[in-house]
């Protein structure tokens, strides 16, 4: 925030925000994923030299950012998110038009999730505890919600940069602990990567380019593969933690996580190799994907 004020005062001047008391506030407290949602559109506002909104998104980025955010579980909607549903579907699907990638949960569906939630996390601070304080402190909203039939994809499970803290699961999809555990994992892991590589790029491959995912049918530009490779990689350590520690898990539930181990391990190959032969990592990129391979036990 410091560097946006200083760039933009005469944009910025007269907001009545104090900028060294809300970048203060931005670096010590934890934060609704839609502080990070109005930085991104303070920042386009300011490019388009639009003063009264950029000044109207500082006075709301400086209000939201005075207490730490209380994590939640939530369904999908106007009920519980009123004027910010729309905001949490434009930033989940940036330049995509339409009616939004998700929709409110189905009844029963939020049911079964918001019933397994608890259990899942405490499956997966069972397994690893350091992975669930990982997982805690990324993560500040857990969103049920359902497919939207009219969306720009389908979708299982989303999270996205401009609304870092929020996972988004398909409550239909997500019913079980182990279900909803691994949507945890999977959609926190992206958080992480996110995180690590917000001020250095992992992959120095141009934009346009498309290769084989591992996660996705459609080809995907190298950081696309990037981040999958790096999910399947948590993923399969999630997996195995699960397998070796203590949670209690029924014979159905160790079959199936043997299952999707397997799955993460042979994923993880694919876009390793993807990334071997056709991606330009830089020594950031390198090192998080050895330490990936190591946690997998791939050489």
């Amino acid at each position: 925030m410091a560097y946006v004020a200083s760039n933009a005062a005469s944009l910025l001047e007269g907001s009545g925000v104090d900028p060294i008391q809300v970048d203060r506030d931005v670096r010590e407290h934890r934060l609704d994923p839609t502080v990070f949602a109005r930085y991104y559109e303070l920042v386009l506002s300011l490019q388009r030299g639009q003063r009264d909104e950029a000044q109207r998104l500082y006075r709301e980025i400086a209000d939201r950012s005075r207490g730490a955010a209380a994590f939640a579980v939530l369904p999908f909607g106007e009920r519980d998110f009123g004027p910010e549903a729309e905001r949490y579907q434009r930033w989940l699907s940036p330049g995509q038009t339409g009616s939004g990638l998700v929709r409110a949960p189905v009844k029963e569906d939020w049911a079964a999730f918001s019933a397994g939630v608890p259990a899942a996390l405490a499956l997966i601070a069972a397994a690893d505890s350091d992975l669930a304080a990982e997982l805690r402190s990324c993560v500040v909203r857990i969103v049920g919600a359902s497919d939207n039939p009219e969306g720009p994809r389908s979708f299982g499970g989303a999270s996205s940069f401009m609304l870092w803290g929020a996972v988004f699961l398909n409550v239909a999809l997500h019913r079980t602990r182990t279900e909803i555990a691994a949507g945890l994992v999977h959609e926190s892991a992206h958080q992480v990567l996110f995180a690590l590589s917000c001020r250095e790029p992992v992959v120095a491959n141009a934009l346009d380019a498309r290769f084989a995912s591992p996660l996705r049918r459609d080809p995907r530009p190298i950081i696309g593969v990037y981040h999958a490779t790096f999910v399947c990689a948590r993923m399969g350590y999630a997996f195995r933690a699960m397998l070796a520690g203590a949670c209690g898990l029924a014979r159905d539930e160790r079959a199936d996580l043997g299952d999707q181990l397997d799955k993460a391990r042979a994923d993880f190959a694919k876009g390793f190799v993807t990334l071997q032969e056709s991606g330009h990592l830089t020594d950031l990129g390198r090192r998080l994907l050895d330490e990936a391979a190591a946690s997998l036990e791939v050489d």
